[in-house]
Formats: C-alpha cells, structure tokens, sequence
C-alpha cells in the first residue's frame, strides 16, 4: 500500500516544530512528510538546523513571519497560497494540515482543498479563556470565524482549552483531534543540573513584552525575596520591553535576578531549565506555551489562568498552582507556596506524572491517525479519548 502524502504548512522554522515534524516522520511509517514553510524566517532569532527526513519547502526566502500580517502583504501571500496549490497539485498530496488561517496565503490554500474536495486539517493553538472580543469585533468574529471553519476538514487542537475554544465556534466534537506542539522531552528531561545547589531558581522564558507580563513577576519577587533569601530569579529571553524590566530591579536584587538574554541553543536552553526549579509564566494572555510542556518534565509550574496549558499541565497544589491573571498578590502567595521548603521538591516530582497523564491523551500521532481515519485516508488502529469540555 502506497504512503499517504501528508504536507504541513506553517509561517516558519521553531524548534518545537521541528521535534512534531520528526517525530511524525520517525513514528508514522505510514506517511510521507513535507514541511511548507510560508516564510524563512520566525519571529524569534532562531539558528536551527532543519533536518532533511522532514523534507523542507520555502515559499518566502529571505521574509520574516512578523511580515504576514501588514497591511500591503495580502496580495502577496495569496500569490504565495497560488505557488503553494500548484505545488501541492503536482506532488499529489492526499492532507494538509495548515497551521492558521490568518493571512491570505493560508486562506486561499484551504479555500483551494476545499474545492478540490481534498482532506485540509486546521492546526490551532487557540484558548477559550483568551477569547473575550465585544463590540463590532466580536460580532464579525462570531460571524466569519465558523464560516473559516467550514473550509476546513477538522481542527487539530493543542489542548482542552483550545477543543473548548473551536467548539464554541461551531466545530464539531468529531472533527476535533489533539495534535499539541511536540518539545524535546527526552533533552530536557535528561539535562544534568550543573548549578550551586545551595541556590534555588524561578524561570521565566519568554518574549520580553507586555502580554506576558514579566514585570507583575518582578514585583512578586521583590516582595518575597526577604522570605526566600536563597531564591534567584532567572529571566530568559529578549525584547522590546528588556530595558524597561531590567529597571525595575531594586539595586540590593542585582545579583538575585539575572537576565541571560535570548539563548538559541537548544541544548543550552535545556541546561537552564535543570538548574531551575520553578517556571512561571504570567501572561494575560497565552493562546498555549509549550515552555509549560518542556518544564512539567522536571519543574514546579506556577501560571496564570490565561495559559492555556495550565489547564492540563498542573495539578493545583500537587505540582504548582494557578493564580488569576493579572493579580499580583495572588502571583506572590503562588510563588510563596510553590518555594516552601516542604512543597517544592514534592512539587518538582510531581510535574513528570502528570504530564504523563496528560501526553497519554493528548499524542499527536495518535491525534493525526484520528484524523487521517476520519478522511477515509488509513484504516482504524487508534482511538484518543475525548477533549474534556
């Protein structure tokens, strides 16, 4: 039997990317995998090297995915959704999942499969507790996004807040499959510590913007810092908002909060997380965060009620807690908690089991294989219980 042929699009190259993308071409024998890329280049200054088995496509040599979204861009990107379908079509492709629906070029693909009667997937990171639009916003969002919806085959959701967010739009619990980032769980899981294990260590990694919200974390640590005296706090990442974050810091914490900047290296980053014990992410916002996924290998979680991964990665009190977003006060009695000598090694070993549990419902292999049955596409070998509503 002939190899279903299977083509990914997305806007650029991320690691996490990268390990679905192998994993899939490692564990489904079953498929033949192209990797679409709409742009070169990612929003973040990653250095990758792209691994051949996951077959490579540029469509946009030399452009930056943060350009996708200009006004002066949609005629250009549907001309790249046109090269796009010609190449789909002369390479016989049986599926493609699209990772979004936000720029012409993607638009025009899933409009062109649908024509053509040919299996097309949405990959998306969405998350309920994000999704508050009001107003004439709302309205045309309420009216336009279950017609996008309609264009595509199913969805191919990260996890049960983004199968809430798409069933609130009209998807159907049929056409929904999990297919969540895939990070390097083994490498960050296996890195050895190498830090002073007389000092502990709070993570932030991350975009330094405003929507993650670095600065409510800063204070939270200020104000915990003479509790926790052998506490630091390590904030990974870079942005337009470093300067003004970097200022916030009170003289007597220099040496306390350190700032390493973006780190590139996979292997580097990983190394980081192990000698960490904690990762908080406060956002405002956060559609997923696959930063939670990599920590809940090793590490306490301490996140807002906007992640979208909190809702599956932790366990409130058992492995980390969840506070409301935007609250400071119940950030700091997190972090109190998550850093008290009795709570944070129980804390740590909890996070593998549960993301455990969570992985074992929740694989995208399992989820593509779901998905490739429902298009009549493979015979039935696996079943995935439901999103939880």
């Amino acid at each position: 039997m002939s190899r279903i042929r299977l083509a990914i699009v997305s806007n650029s190259v991320t690691p996490y990317r990268i390990n679905l993308h192998s994993r899939l071409t490692r564990d489904c024998t079953e498929l033949k995998l192209w990797s679409l890329f709409t742009h070169e280049h990612s929003n973040a200054p990653w250095k990758l090297a792209v691994p051949p088995a996951i077959r490579p496509v540029y469509f946009g040599d030399g452009e930056a995915s943060a350009e996708q979204g200009l006004l002066h861009r949609p005629l250009h990107e549907a001309g790249k959704g046109v090269r796009i379908a010609h190449w789909l079509k002369e390479h016989q492709i049986d599926a493609i999942i699209l990772f979004g629906y936000n720029d012409a070029c993607l638009l025009y693909v899933a409009w062109w499969a649908k024509r053509r009667h040919m299996p097309c997937y949405l990959f998306g990171d969405s998350n309920a507790d994000c999704d508050a639009p009001s107003g004439i916003k709302g309205a045309v969002k309420r009216v336009a996004l279950p017609r996008i919806l309609g264009l595509f085959t199913g969805v191919m959701y990260c996890g049960s807040k983004g199968a809430e967010y798409f069933r609130r739009y009209g998807v159907p619990e049929p056409h929904l499959f999990p297919f969540p980032y895939e990070p390097a769980y083994e490498e960050f899981q296996n890195a050895p510590t190498t830090a002073d294990g007389e000092r502990r260590r709070l993570l932030y990694c991350g975009r330094l913007v405003a929507v993650k919200r670095v600065d409510l974390l800063i204070s939270a640590f200020h104000r915990i810092a003479e509790q926790r005296p052998t506490w630091d706090l390590v904030i990974v990442g870079d942005g337009p908002l470093r300067a003004e974050l970097m200022d916030r810091m009170a003289p007597h914490l220099t040496e306390r909060i350190q700032f390493p900047g973006f780190i590139n290296d996979p292997g580097s980053l990983a190394q980081c997380y192990a000698n960490c014990d904690v990762l908080v992410l406060p956002s405002d916002c956060e559609p997923w965060g696959v930063v939670v996924t990599e920590a809940a290998t090793r590490l306490a979680l301490v996140c807002s009620s906007k992640v979208g991964a909190a809702a599956d990665l932790i366990e409130d009190h058992v492995n980390g807690r969840v506070f409301p977003a935007g609250d400071g006060a119940a950030l700091t009695s997190a972090l109190l908690e998550v850093t008290h000598p009795n709570h944070i090694d129980a804390m740590k070993s909890a996070s593998p089991r549960v993301l455990a549990r969570w992985r074992n419902s929740h694989d995208p292999v399992a989820g593509l294989r779901l998905a490739l049955q429902f298009a009549g596409l493979s015979k039935p070998s696996v079943t995935v219980p439901p999103a939880a509503s």
